[in-house]
């Protein structure tokens, strides 16, 4: 899973992320089998709803 989110946040966050924060990505299990793209798109839209 941390592979994962290394992937994710170096293609993510630097366009979507918000400058000046901390950006904490919790794993959960289930995340290893769930598809890529998936995640994502999850990341995305958390950090889209976060979007002050």
């Amino acid at each position: 899973m941390k592979r994962r989110f290394r992937e994710l946040a170096r293609e993510i966050i630097p366009s979507s992320g918000h400058a000046g924060a901390d950006h904490v990505m919790i794993g959960r299990s289930s995340g290893i089998e769930r598809e890529f793209n998936a995640l994502r798109s999850d990341l995305s839209k958390a950090l889209e709803k976060a979007r002050p």
